[in-house]
């Protein structure tokens, strides 16, 4: 859902998508990051693991990570 705190986690980068939603981000350290989408009402995702991390992504060395960031809120099933 809608994140109001992230508990003082650092802020790395902000991206936007192209017209189909897709984006890239260059630069970053090895490591996991949460991926976090900017909507009006806030910052919103639908996804945490075991560790609480919010929509984790792993970013190795000399790879290509790819994500896919859904957004449910609305929407019916």
């Amino acid at each position: 859902g809608f994140i109001t705190d992230t508990n003082g986690a650092k802020h790395e980068k902000t991206v936007k998508t192209d017209k189909q939603g897709k984006f890239c981000v260059y630069g970053l350290p090895v490591g996991t990051y949460s991926v976090l989408v900017r909507e009006p009402q806030g910052l919103y995702a639908n996804v945490s693991d075991i560790d609480g991390r919010i929509n984790p992504v792993t970013v190795r060395k000399g790879k290509i990570t790819t994500a896919t960031v859904e957004i449910s809120h609305g929407a019916s099933f």
